[in-house]
């Protein structure tokens, strides 16, 4: 049972060393340099307020139709009336 608190211990300690570096390496001024320096390698374009949409002009697929392969038909006319229901 030692062992097994001692390992989640060190996972602990590792996660947090973890999300450390990661909150170091996105640093917005780091990653605003890295964009800039690789601009034009990248292919990248300006975030421009064009570029933008509204909910109403994205084009979601119709859901498909349900399909029945052999249909039953269900009548009440000709269903046997149970006399003694108990």
């Amino acid at each position: 049972m030692r062992n097994l608190h001692a390992e989640i211990g060190a996972a602990h300690s590792r996660i947090g060393v973890l999300r450390a570096e990661w909150a170091y390496l996105n640093r917005p001024d780091r990653l605003r340099d890295l964009a800039d320096l690789n601009f034009d390698r990248l292919g990248l374009l300006p975030i421009l307020p064009e570029a933008f949409g509204t909910i109403d002009q994205v084009a979601y697929p119709l859901p498909d139709l349900l399909q029945i392969g052999n249909p039953i038909e269900v009548s009440s006319d000709n269903a046997p009336v149970d006399e003694d229901p108990l």
